[in-house]
């Protein structure tokens, strides 16, 4: 005879299998880049460098989303607390560009990561003049954040 503690107890592993399985899904899935075959470029390719240099910027400014977030709420909770004072008047207008400019920043990593596709090693000149230029683009995505970061930090602090 099973017991209650013991059925539930199976139940519980069940479910963590079930999550361990789930969890192993979206990592492979992550792992796989649309459009790209493993294996068909060595890593010292042009093509490699190159994705790997806008990549790295990507994986750099990535992280600084949450900031940004975080930031924007600072900000709506310093708004709370002015008054109608010229001198707070002052500050909402900074604040209100300030918040412009992070949704401006998440605008852009945004359409930056909707729009940018992977290549492939297809056609190297038409894959390295497509990736110079997501290169360039999303450096200045990471400027328009930093840029953005900074602006709503000086305000809080």
């Amino acid at each position: 005879m099973v017991t209650f503690a013991e059925e539930k107890n199976h139940d519980m592993n069940r479910n963590y299998f079930a999550l361990a399985f789930v969890l192993l899904l979206v990592f492979a899935a992550c792992t796989v880049k649309p459009g790209h075959q493993h294996g068909s470029e060595s890593a010292d390719s042009p093509y490699a460098k190159l994705f790997g240099e806008v990549m790295a910027v990507h994986d750099e400014v990535m992280p600084q989303m949450s900031r940004i977030y975080d930031l924007k709420k600072s900000l709506a909770e310093k708004t709370e607390t002015l008054g109608d004072a010229a001198a707070d008047m002052e500050m909402r207008g900074k604040i209100d560009a300030a918040m412009a400019a992070l949704d401006n920043a998440d605008k852009e990593m945004m359409d930056w990561m909707h729009n940018f596709q992977d290549p492939g090693e297809g056609d190297m000149e038409k894959a390295k003049e497509y990736l110079t230029k997501e290169k360039e683009k999303i450096d200045n995505v990471k400027k328009v954040i930093d840029e953005g970061i900074q602006m709503a930090e000086s305000l809080l602090n």
